[in-house]
């Protein structure tokens, strides 16, 4: 799945999504198309899925939300988030919820 302008393209090529990270190519594309209005968020998860997407959105100016790793379920994907890059917020998932909601708004329009 990428973004593309307004665009959301989806495309089911089983050897193509044997080898890649889909969320980071995601992402990726997010903040290609969206720049500094772009956005990642990185909840529970393993290993470190989306970590360089989430790269890309840093580096377009994009806010970069991770849920704490102590309120994680699994909290390799989280810790490994904030290893990588200075997030805009660490919280809790209803804490996340509420800055996208403020975003959305323009409220922490950067």
């Amino acid at each position: 799945m990428t973004v593309e302008g307004r665009r959301i393209d989806i495309r089911l090529d089983a050897d193509r999504l044997r080898k890649l990270k889909r969320i980071d190519d995601l992402f990726t594309s997010i903040a290609e198309s969206a720049g500094k209005n772009s956005c990642g968020v990185i909840l529970s998860g393993a290993l470190a899925d989306g970590i360089e997407g989430l790269k890309a959105i840093k580096a377009a100016g994009g806010a970069c939300l991770v849920q704490d790793p102590k309120d994680a379920f699994f909290e390799s994907m989280p810790r490994n988030a904030l290893d990588a890059v200075e997030p805009d917020l660490v919280g809790k998932p209803l804490e996340i919820a509420s800055y996208l909601i403020e975003l959305a708004a323009g409220r922490h329009c950067q």
